[in-house]
């Protein structure tokens, strides 16, 4: 076969290159694929196999073709393509209507016999683009992309003036989503749109371009897109039910329901009745919402009880399913366990929408594992990552990878942990805005301190600190999350930040009495920064996740081994551990076994240990002591030994106390004569 220069294939006509008879062969060859059996040629040449034998020698010898067990296979794609544009297009035409009537007359699958006729259709053929429309349907699971051409070339023959020009644009818009072709399905939707199509069409394709745009992470063109939607007047109920489940949907994707207040008071007070009980719903749970971030649990608790009976799960699942999976998280929140049944169900909430699909599961993970239920939440934390990168969505793959995150962390696998979170940062920085950020601060930071150490977590966690009602979700859902900001910025001595976290946690439980869980989260962190132990045991009796719960009964471990009651501390660390196994932690639960073994050293070593002098030193003081010796100020030495700066002081002070010295110049001297190594 001719050659060009740069060894291409070149396109010569068949009929320059072999025989007539062998063209012929050729010809209905190229039209069936890359892969042809004798016995089909022979069908659509109306020739038995036998009669082909001499033509088929001659293709072969030409190197057009080898043998390829039971059939025929071109030597190449390159080669495939340029005999298949060499061959007359009347006659490919003809061949290809030819092939998919008798495929279709044989019955089976319709795929094969839509892809010949794709080829050979005129705009207008009735008969091709019914099946066009079965093959779309019938491939799309199995082949997104394949069903994506189907659904194309169906709107490619069907005429603007057709009554189903916009129901097959609609398709075709809905094959590109499912083959991760957004920005395709984009510019598709908005063509439609600007054909001016009669409303009930124009809604769902403004509806379908606001649910492209969510997984895209562009949440405000989300919302443009349904208000043109609710603007239209007298649309039917369902169609309303439809423009408030992607309104909610791209609130979620905003993490923002302050500016839906107005329109869902507008709605309660009675302006939009005859939108139906969907929107009703909605309007309930954007405020609802409002008043969790705000932090009145006694009010959002109410509002999604309320949205929760008006959903109709029938006609909006999307919506029904998070309405369901939210007021299990509030009421776990506020320590009613009974909140956790939900999880119990067998609904997989497979949704036609892939976002909602994607959302719904990433929560379902999220409330296993406040619940502890660390296995429950991999199950799901893994389908909801498999669908968003299956659908290569930013902002939603952001959450669940996050959510990757914790999991890999309390797992004990910080490198994984990293992994993930560099993930979600670059899933982050791939959609317009970044309205999640909320959620993945704290998780970064733990991030960070279980990486680079508590100083890179204080430094990433300014913004918290420097704003802590907006993150007021975060102190009620992570109930550990109070104290542990307390630990960290004393860790620092940032004592002012510290007062901060434990103010607004008072605030909380003081707009919060009858919830006694709320009010563990307070004391939790007051305990902490006073080293109060009575109010660290009492959080650990009333935190209801178990995480924090353990937290709680560590720290008041740590407070009571600093008071010298050993044996009290030993059993707050045993119970310390068995909830963070509880809870998945076997990082956390690593720490706090370290803890008991040295506090079963110091035990022995202070039996023997005199009351005054070097020796009376406990290893703890000793260690300090060595730190400040190399130069190190309080809070460096805290760092280096992952203590709080309270802990490195009151071990100075008693170092000052046994050695009967008062200066930080006499404690560095007695340390280089007692340890020259020092």
């Amino acid at each position: 076969m001719p050659k060009g220069p740069d060894g291409a294939v070149g396109v010569t006509p068949v009929s320059d290159a072999i025989s007539p008879e062998a063209t012929r062969v050729l010809s209905a060859a190229v039209v069936l694929g890359l892969q042809f059996a004798l016995d089909e040629v022979g069908e659509i040449l109306c020739e038995q196999p036998g009669s082909l034998l001499r033509p088929m020698q001659e293709i072969m010898a030409r190197g057009f073709v080898t043998a390829d067990g039971a059939k025929f296979a071109f030597r190449d794609e390159a080669t495939h393509g340029a005999l298949y544009e060499s061959t007359p297009e009347p006659v490919r035409l003809a061949l290809h209507r030819q092939i998919g009537t008798r495929l279709l007359a044989r019955g089976g699958p319709v795929a094969p016999a839509a892809h010949h006729l794709a080829h050979a259709a005129w705009p207008g053929d009735a008969r091709v683009l019914a099946v066009l429309d079965r093959a779309t349907r019938e491939v799309l699971e199995s082949s997104p992309g394949v069903a994506a051409y189907f659904a194309g070339r169906a709107l490619d023959l069907t005429a603007r003036d057709s009554d189903d020009r916009f129901a097959r644009g609609i398709v075709a818009v809905e094959t590109l989503v499912a083959a991760d072709r957004r920005e395709d399905a984009v510019t598709l939707a908005r063509a439609l749109i600007h054909e001016d199509p009669p409303v009930r069409f124009a809604c769902d394709l403004h509806l379908k371009l606001a649910s492209i745009l969510v997984l895209s992470g562009d949440a405000t063109a989300a919302v443009s897109e349904v208000d043109a939607v609710v603007r239209e007047p007298d649309l039917a109920v369902n169609v309303y039910a439809a423009a408030e489940s992607t309104r909610l949907l791209a609130r979620l994707a905003a993490g923002d329901f302050a500016q839906a207040r107005h329109s869902a008071e507008a709605t309660l007070a009675g302006e939009y009745t005859h939108r139906g009980d969907a929107a009703l719903a909605n309007a309930l749970t954007d405020l609802s919402m409002n008043a969790w971030n705000a932090g009145h649990t006694a009010d959002a608790l109410s509002l999604m009880r309320g949205a929760a009976g008006r959903v109709d799960a029938d006609a909006y699942r999307g919506q029904c399913a998070f309405v369901r999976l939210q007021l299990a998280r509030m009421r776990m929140a506020t320590g009613d366990g009974a909140g956790a049944d939900v999880l119990a169900t067998d609904d997989e909430d497979a949704l036609d929408d892939p976002a909602w699909s994607i959302a719904l599961a990433g929560l379902r993970a999220r409330t296993h594992l406040s619940c502890g239920s660390i296995q429950d939440a991999i199950g799901e934390n893994d389908r909801a990552l498999a669908l968003a990168d299956e659908l290569g969505t930013g902002f939603l793959a952001a959450v669940v990878r996050s959510t990757s995150a914790m999991i890999a962390l309390l797992r004990d696998d910080s490198g994984a942990a990293g992994t993930q979170f560099a993930a979600c940062a670059n899933d982050l920085g791939n959609v317009p805005a970044h309205p999640i950020e909320n959620h993945v601060s704290w998780i970064r930071a733990r991030v960070l301190e279980a990486t680079f150490g508590r100083q890179r977590a204080f430094e990433a966690l300014e913004p918290m600190y420097a704003n802590l009602p907006m993150y007021l979700p975060t102190l009620l859902e992570e109930p550990g999350a109070a104290a542990w900001l307390v630990r960290l910025a004393l860790a620092q001595g940032d004592r002012r930040r510290a007062q901060s976290v434990v103010a607004a946690a008072e605030k909380l439980a003081a707009d919060n009495r009858p919830y006694a869980c709320i009010s563990a989260i307070a004391l939790h962190a007051r305990g902490l920064l006073d080293r109060d132990v009575g109010a660290l045991q009492q959080a650990a009796s009333l935190h209801y996740q178990p995480w924090a719960r353990a937290s709680a009964a560590e720290d008041a471990g740590v407070a009571l081994a600093e008071l010298g009651r050993g044996d009290e501390s030993r059993s707050h660390f045993a119970f310390a551990v068995s909830e963070y196994l509880s809870a998945g932690s076997e990082r956390d639960a690593s720490r706090v076994r370290a803890r008991i073994r040295t506090a079963r050293t110091e035990r022995r070593t202070r039996i023997e240990r005199p009351l005054e002098g070097w020796e009376s030193l406990t290893d703890g003081e000793r260690r300090v002591v060595a730190l400040v010796a190399e130069g190190l100020t309080n809070r460096q030495a805290a760092e280096r030994a992952f203590l709080s700066r309270h802990t490195v002081d009151s071990h100075l002070r008693q170092a000052y106390r046994k050695l009967n010295i008062s200066s930080r110049v006499a404690l560095v001297r007695l340390a280089m004569e007692h340890e020259p190594s020092t």
